[in-house]
């Protein structure tokens, strides 16, 4: 709240630039009958606004979106907050229409009786749909809505403004003790429809369109990080019915097509590992410093400075590490070839599984796809271990070969 009233303060400094423009529009007026200083008025205030109310909206919508579980507890200097934010909001307006006026005033009524409306509903509308937060943010869309379409940015932003104050108010007054914005719909709402008529504003009056595009690029991106991605529900196909049904050596068109359709279900198999390779490697570091002048790389060593020595010979196990080890740290060599940059490294392995055949036929191979988030695992993995794995099919019906991206992969105990 601090913060959503420190940017609702700055909003003030936009009536006052309307007051000294309007002033000025007065005095040139007084020169000529033919200037629409109306109109000009309309576009400096819609070009003033969208800066300070664009800073307001990204917050309402990051609120939500950063902390779901934020609780207002009521307090002395929460009261302080929502008096001079409302007070603040208020003077923002111009002159309020009479049609925001009965909506604020309804408002009081709709937030106090909302259970009650809920109760009355509920014959009515489903279940899930039926609640007392579902009736208010249908009641605020229901005005909003057309209210954007209707008037004018400048008009439109500073009403938004002083009615998410006003709810504000009322849920903390109401919500005795704490308010949760878990269910609360007006900060999405208000946010949602002011970005809305702030894109119009901006393409129309050609204003700050370099802000707006970062701040919606900035909640993309917070939308993304932080929203909880659900794990895909693994089916119950199992292999044995796959294989009988989708693998078999004469199937139709039909049966072939009908079979394309398991894509993209996530399965549960467990098969004996046949072999297990380095499908590709990746590493942007290494490639932006192997392509940079020679002369540049030698002189700055960026290959030790970001990466490692090879060492520690005696620690290796594999004869290639050894091997490369010992042919990496001859004192012969510049310094720049006994250093690697392999943390930077990204490996896409390939499991190779052998599956259970049919009791009169020859098994078939599933192809494991695995990505460098499971790289210690794959690395553990030896040939001749039974594995079960958690992915999502991605092809194989007939001939083809059977392929899955992995999603998890480990030890089968129960083989």
């Amino acid at each position: 709240p601090m913060m959503l009233l420190a940017v609702t303060l700055s909003t003030r400094e936009v009536k006052r630039k309307e007051s000294r423009y309007k002033v000025w529009s007065n005095i040139f007026s007084l020169f000529s009958d033919y200037l629409n200083t109306q109109h000009q008025e309309r576009c400096f205030s819609s070009k003033q606004c969208v800066s300070p109310f664009l800073i307001f909206h990204c917050l309402l919508l990051l609120h939500p979106l950063v902390y779901p579980d934020l609780v207002f507890k009521t307090s002395l200097s929460l009261i302080v907050v929502l008096i001079v934010g409302s007070a603040a909001s208020i003077s923002v307006l111009q002159k309020p229409s009479k049609s925001f006026l009965l909506f604020m005033i309804s408002n009081i009524l709709v937030t106090w009786q909302a259970d009650q409306l809920a109760a009355l509903l509920a014959p009515h509308v489903p279940a899930p749909y039926c609640s007392a937060d579902t009736v208010l943010l249908m009641w605020q869309v229901g005005y909003f809505v057309p209210a954007v379409l209707l008037k004018c940015g400048r008009e439109m932003q500073a009403e938004l403004q002083t009615f998410f104050w006003e709810d504000l108010t009322l849920r903390t007054i109401l919500s005795i003790g704490a308010a949760s914005i878990s269910t609360w719909y007006t900060p999405i709402v208000v946010g949602s429809l002011g970005l809305c008529s702030l894109c119009c504003m901006a393409i129309k009056y050609k204003s700050s369109r370099t802000s707006l595009i970062l701040c919606l690029v900035m909640l993309l991106s917070v939308l993304t990080v932080t929203r909880p991605v659900k794990p895909a529900t693994v089916s119950q196909l199992s292999w044995s019915d796959y294989q009988t049904s989708c693998l078999a050596d004469k199937l139709t068109a039909g049966e072939q097509a009908t079979c394309h359709h398991f894509t993209g279900l996530t399965v549960q198999w467990s098969g004996v590992v046949d072999r297990v390779r380095i499908l590709q490697r990746r590493n942007h570091v290494e490639w932006m410093v192997d392509n940079l002048p020679e002369v540049v790389r030698r002189r700055t060593d960026l290959k030790c400075l970001l990466g490692d020595q090879f060492g520690s010979c005696e620690s290796k196990t594999s004869q290639a590490a050894k091997l490369l080890c010992k042919t990496r740290t001859q004192q012969e060599l510049e310094e720049e070839q006994k250093c690697h940059l392999e943390r930077f490294s990204e490996y896409q392995y390939q499991v190779l599984l052998a599956m259970p055949g049919p009791l009169f036929g020859k098994g078939r191979t599933v192809e494991l796809v695995v990505g460098d988030e499971l790289r210690h695992t794959v690395l553990a993995i030896k040939t001749g271990q039974t594995v079960r794995t958690v992915g999502k099919l991605v092809s194989g019906v007939g001939r083809e070969e059977v392929q899955i991206n992995v999603r998890d992969i480990s030890l089968d105990l129960l083989q």
